[in-house]
């Protein structure tokens, strides 16, 4: 017996792939290093650079971008006029005015058939424009809007604080008031109610107040 002939053959051992060597840390490269304080981070003043420039124009009006200003008169509001109802009792009180317009929340523009008929309404003492507005005046290039009307809504109000005397210090800061939304206050529950103010503020009013 030959032993040799009866040897069982090992299969070869498969050879190990080397491992892949670990990939280096990624590190993000710097432009600039910041060392200021969250505070001075806040109130810094650079973050007004994403603010664009703003752009100039140039526009030379035409005769006919003024045709209508040279037949109109401008008036201011007199005080405890009714706002709501202003243009009706123009529009009826003449019948020569044919358009109504808000020149912001102090002053107004009445447009007329021509430029006649709006220096004879000015002449007319007993016209019913002098009850409502003063320094009634044709219309001059320097004049515009200085102020805006604004509904402000107010919510969370203590039951104490529901008269026209608390609600106007709380307004009083921001403009005037002129009327409330009294659709706001219904008979079967209170929750907020809206004043509509004149006010010279342009941006969104917003506070809290603690009362």
């Amino acid at each position: 017996m030959n032993p040799a002939k009866h040897q069982s053959i090992k299969p070869p051992l498969p050879t190990s792939k080397p491992l892949p060597k670990p990939a280096p840390p990624h590190k993000p490269q710097l432009m600039f290093r910041d060392n200021r304080s969250f505070a001075e981070v806040l109130t810094s003043t650079t973050q007004q650079m994403a603010i664009k420039e703003r752009r100039m124009v140039q526009y030379n009006s035409t005769d006919e971008d003024k045709e209508w200003f040279h037949r109109s008169l401008v008036g201011n509001i007199m005080p405890n006029v009714d706002v709501a109802t202003l243009e009706a009792t123009v529009l009826k009180s003449s019948d020569k005015a044919v358009s109504f317009r808000f020149l912001g929340a102090s002053q107004v523009i009445v447009t007329f058939l021509d430029q006649l008929a709006s220096v004879q309404e000015q002449r007319n003492e007993g016209s019913v424009l002098y009850s409502l507005f003063s320094n009634l005046r044709q219309w001059e290039a320097r004049i515009r809007a200085y102020d805006r009307f604004a509904w402000i809504s107010i919510f969370g109000l203590p039951m104490e604080g529901w008269n026209k005397n608390c609600i106007n210090n709380l307004l009083q800061s921001w403009g005037n008031i002129i009327c409330y939304d009294t659709s706001c206050v219904s008979r079967g529950s209170i929750s907020g109610i809206r004043v509509l103010i004149r006010t010279i503020q342009l941006e969104t009013l917003h506070d809290q107040v603690m009362l």
